[in-house]
């Protein structure tokens, strides 16, 4: 974190962000899977953050 200050999350974990876009916000989830080696392993969000209409910034979502 301390070479990349600009990074607002970080996790040492496999997975991907969903992201979903509205009118309204533009919203991302950070979803990471249990096991890369098995197909249609779970996943789970891991955290999420909103940037809002009109309202500069992240948000914890």
């Amino acid at each position: 974190m301390a070479a990349n200050p600009h990074l607002k999350f970080y996790s040492d974990r496999r997975g991907y962000v969903r992201t979903t876009i509205s009118r309204s916000q533009v919203r991302a989830d950070f979803r990471a899977v249990n096991t890369v080696t098995e197909h249609g392993a779970a996943a789970s969000t891991v955290r999420s953050f909103v940037i809002l209409d009109g309202q500069p910034g992240l948000q914890a979502g």
